[in-house]
């Protein structure tokens, strides 16, 4: 077996090594044509049990730990299915299912623009996939779906056959002879294609009492349930771009995809960079159809005035603690300018503040601030001179406000490599290459070409 390597360095990607294994073992399991009860898991399932890989081996931390309680309790559920129950909607030739990363930030600005640029063409209603409030003319609450998939969850017998818990025990087998850590699958497995199954048969009912036709969705690899559910119900499946897509997602790169299901019969994306980012299905269609609230957003952060300064570094949850760990040593360095920690809209600022204070580091030096959409994202990085990050949408956006960038060398970087190769960044790995990359006059590195990302 060989050996995982512990850190990342100029040349190499952990999380991209770890994930070519990975790759590796689905090929000579056959991993997506294990099934339970006919639900295809392993495909259903593939970015989950990568995250499970990766947190086991150290690799990262969990991904997006996402708080979905949005408060209300009973009055906020009656409400929902009475007055927002997408089977009381009538007809709808298309559906949209948002996806609104916490409430009370920009909400979902891809699905407004798909939804603006239908306009009156068809019958449209938006669904809140992840149990948002559901506020809004033609905006409907997830809540029924979930309510009655329990109800059918409760007469479904899909317990692994003899041969299926066979299949399940030499999958978890071939997990750890190459990883060396144990993955319980079967129980997580078993679990997940009841679920499934029973959110699907519920989804194929709401897309035939609704006469639909097509089915739009953000992050469709969280939504299996939903694409088996239309496509049962013959409706097209559109997935909507909501950030990056690189080799090493198990969301969009699928070198061995004979067997591979529940995928998207589209994906429309931001430009035409994204074509060939990941090694995509390639029985899905791949449509451009730009990045308006992208555009708009860069537009409205490049008319600001005045000098830049200072490092903005943009965060992420799989590789918080390890970025922040990064940035308050540079932040302790000698000379080094303000460094504000720019946090994910799921993330809290409590553990990286307390890190901060124990390091002697006060807001002159080192400052938190909390995520809470992409607009404001973009005016902090126009105001800043340089920008640090892993694998963020966000820094391909800073490239086109100007920021001179940097790519930290820890699990996940790969997925700009191409930036680094284009000499748009600089792959740094320690703090005091950092510190000697912001020194010196204003470089006259390139702006990334903004239609190359985002049409």
């Amino acid at each position: 077996m060989a050996e995982i390597i512990e850190t990342s360095h100029a040349g190499t990607d952990r999380m991209l090594e770890v994930y070519e294994r990975f790759v590796g073992l689905e090929t000579r399991i056959a991993a997506h044509r294990l099934t339970i009860g006919g639900v295809h898991v392993w495909s259903a399932a593939r970015s989950e049990i990568f995250r499970k890989v990766l947190t086991a081996t150290a690799t990262t931390t969990d991904f997006h730990n996402i708080d979905l309680a949005y408060g209300g309790g009973r009055a906020r559920l009656l409400k929902n299915l009475a007055l927002r129950n997408p089977f009381l909607a009538g007809r709808a030739d298309t559906v949209i299912f948002r996806w609104e990363r916490r409430h009370g930030t920009e909400g979902d600005p891809i699905s407004n623009a798909v939804a603006s640029s239908l306009g009156g063409q068809e019958r449209l209603i938006q669904i809140e996939a992840r149990g948002n409030p559901a506020e809004g003319p033609g905006r409907y609450s997830i809540d029924a779906v979930a309510i009655l998939a329990k109800l059918v969850a409760r007469r479904l017998d899909l317990r692994p056959t003899e041969a299926e818990r066979k299949a399940m025990a030499a999958a978890e087998a071939a997990v750890r002879d190459e990883f060396g850590v144990d993955v319980a699958l079967l129980g997580f497995l078993s679990a997940y294609a009841v679920r499934f199954e029973s959110r699907a048969r519920v989804f194929t009912q709401l897309f035939r009492r609704l006469g639909t036709r097509r089915v739009f969705i953000v992050v469709a690899y969280s939504f299996p349930d939903i694409i088996e559910g239309a496509h049962r119900a013959g409706a097209h499946v559109v997935e909507l771009q909501h950030g990056l897509m690189f080799r090493s997602h198990t969301g969009y790169d699928f070198p061995d995809s004979q067997d591979v299901q529940y995928r998207p019969d589209e994906i429309w994306l931001f430009g035409d960079h994204w074509r060939t980012a990941a090694r995509h299905d390639p029985r899905t269609k791949l449509t451009v159809f730009g990045a308006p609230h992208i555009r708009a957003r860069i537009a409205a952060a490049a008319n600001r005035t005045g000098d830049r300064h200072g490092l903005i570094v943009l965060s992420q949850p799989a590789v918080t603690g390890q970025l922040s760990r990064f940035a308050i040593e540079l932040a302790s360095l000698p000379g080094t300018p303000h460094i504000l920690y720019r946090l994910h809209p799921n993330e809290s600022a409590d553990a990286v503040r307390e890190a901060a204070r124990l390091s002697g580091l006060g807001p002159d030096r080192f400052e938190v601030s909390i995520g809470g959409g992409g607009t404001r994202t973009m005016e902090l990085q126009a105001a800043h001179r340089y920008q640090l990050g892993v694998f963020s949408t966000a820094v391909v956006e800073g490239l086109a406000l100007g920021c001179e960038t940097m790519i930290l060398g820890i699990p996940g970087w790969s997925a700009l490599q191409s930036l680094v190769d284009d000499g748009l960044a600089k792959l740094v790995v320690t703090p005091e290459q950092a510190a000697a990359a912001m020194t010196g006059p204003p470089s006259a590195a390139a702006v990334v070409e903004a239609d190359r990302f985002f049409a």
